[in-house]
């Protein structure tokens, strides 16, 4: 293995990107800006974070998923929460495990960004059924 396994990680990613795009929720982000302005620069972010830490067994899929939505909701960031959910339950998080996420998050994030939480898992669950 070299020093730096782009390769693999772009396998890596490639297999993530699947996985995660199994869900039926509608496409996301379309017309990224970072995409469309800097797509070599998006692609290589995507093979690292994908081919690197989500494709790393230490922690399987959906806990790494769950993990960047409690990271989301503390930032705040409702179209990327909502996107986190959806992958979080391509890759088998339940309804019930969103739900309990938020109930945790709102301790430690506090009331406004618990309830951005709780109306990107809505907008999700409202996609799904």
């Amino acid at each position: 293995m070299s020093r730096h396994p782009i390769d693999e990680w772009e396998k890596a990613a490639a297999e993530v990107r699947t996985r995660l795009s199994a869900t039926k929720v509608r496409a996301r982000f379309e017309g990224n800006p970072m995409a469309e302005l800097a797509p070599e620069f998006a692609e290589l972010v995507q093979t690292v974070a994908r081919g690197r830490s989500y494709a790393n067994p230490t922690l399987d899929l959906k806990t790494r998923s769950l993990l960047t939505v409690a990271c989301l909701v503390g930032l705040g960031e409702q179209p990327y929460i909502e996107t986190w959910i959806a992958n979080a339950m391509a890759v088998g998080a339940t309804r019930e495990e969103i739900i309990e996420l938020m109930v945790q998050l709102f301790t430690y994030v506090g009331t406004p960004k618990a309830v951005t939480g709780f109306a990107a898992a809505k907008a999700v669950f409202d996609e799904t059924t």
